[in-house]
């Protein structure tokens, strides 16, 4: 019996997910993504979000966030674009390649939304004021619902000492200790993913900094392209507390392969005997090789950064 793709996958339970988490995670891929136009189904391909969740009644419920739907112009645009095998999100590229195609024309308007920051054609990237404005929009909320439950409970508190008097010393001592503790992790929480957000931004940028200096129309000196490289370097080590063993050897390794990628590029800005053909074919090679990379730490560096937080 064959079964639908997407129903393969292992799904991580929605119920280990709290819906802020997930707003979280949504916000900063709506910021940071290539392609300012997110579909529902990569967003659970890439969190790993089990299909039966209702990710659009909660992407609807963030009119403040989110811009639902895209123009069917510029849907269709997207879309000849895949057909033709070019930025493919990643949930296309894991569907088997004879039924790539009807799972692309099937996408409608419907299946996608966008940051309200980004809502233009081609928008850039969110800067870092924007993402972090929306995180503490988004920890406002939950920090909201807290507020609500708590007050909840101190309407029941006064009927419920009456009868758990005896206990209400203990009660109490428990309920400090424990709110002591939760606040220094979410205080934890909080400090270090500002670290890795920053840093991730950073380095993602950062590969593309590196690769544009390598080009003959960059206005700056080639010098620039080693100081572009250091930086991204300085980036790295700041992540790298938050790898373990196996990850920093395998991120290190791939780190070394574009750095040697981006000064291999460089070398031909400098052969003059290369005819402008010959010279725009070698650099679509390296386009190339860049947006492989750029995926590649995307989708190994988001996970080991900010899920399971």
């Amino acid at each position: 019996m064959k079964t639908d793709f997407f129903k393969k996958r292992k799904s991580v339970s929605s119920n280990n997910l709290e819906e802020f988490d997930i707003l979280s995670s949504v916000w900063i891929l709506a910021c940071n993504d290539e392609n300012p136009i997110i579909t529902y189904k990569g967003i659970k391909h890439r969190l790993n979000i089990e299909d039966n969740y209702n990710l659009k009644k909660l992407i609807l419920s963030r009119g403040d966030l989110f811009r639902q739907k895209v123009p069917l112009s510029r849907l269709n645009k997207w879309k000849e674009l895949m057909l033709l095998g070019k930025h493919l999100p990643s949930w296309i590229n894991a569907v088997d390649k004879e039924k790539r195609e009807e799972v692309i024309k099937s996408i409608s308007v419907n299946d996608v939304f966008r940051s309200q920051f980004r809502s233009e054609e081609d928008a850039p990237k969110s800067s870092i004021e924007i993402l972090n404005w929306g995180l503490n929009h988004i920890d406002r909320l939950r920090q909201g619902r807290i507020d609500r439950k708590e007050r909840n409970i101190k309407i029941i508190l006064p009927v419920a000492s009456l009868i758990i008097a005896g206990l209400s010393i203990l009660m109490t001592y428990y309920t400090v200790r424990s709110n002591n503790e939760t606040q220094e992790q979410l205080k934890k929480y909080e400090v270090t993913f500002k670290i890795k957000q920053e840093n991730y931004s950073r380095f993602m940028q950062g590969l593309y900094d590196t690769f544009e200096s390598t080009r003959r129309n960059y206005p700056i000196s080639s010098d620039d392209l080693f100081r572009n490289i250091n930086q991204l370097e300085v980036t790295y080590f700041n992540i790298e507390p938050f790898l373990n063993d196996n990850q920093r050897a395998k991120l290190w390794s791939e780190y070394l392969d574009f750095t040697s990628m981006c000064i291999s590029f460089d070398k031909y800005n400098h052969n003059t005997t290369l005819n402008p053909k010959q010279y725009n074919d070698i650099e679509t090679k390296y386009l190339d090789s860049l947006l492989i990379y750029k995926d590649n730490f995307h989708r190994e560096l988001y996970p080991i950064l900010f899920k399971n937080q």
